[in-house]
């Protein structure tokens, strides 16, 4: 079983820290992952939550 410690936690990422976003659906319909690269992060009052910039690789 994997251990899914930080999965679905709110919370700061510095820019540099590698990412990856599953299940991302892409335009053909199949389930892939997303990847990338956290270029800036910020509290969004709007949200009320952390979101950050992350160009996909």
């Amino acid at each position: 079983m994997a251990h899914d410690e930080g999965v679905g936690e709110d919370r700061y990422l510095a820019p540099g820290n590698r990412v990856r976003r599953d299940p991302f659906v892409n335009d053909d319909d199949h389930t892939t992952s997303e990847f990338g690269v956290v270029v800036h992060c910020w509290l969004d009052n709007e949200i009320g939550m952390f979101d950050c910039y992350t160009p996909s690789a």
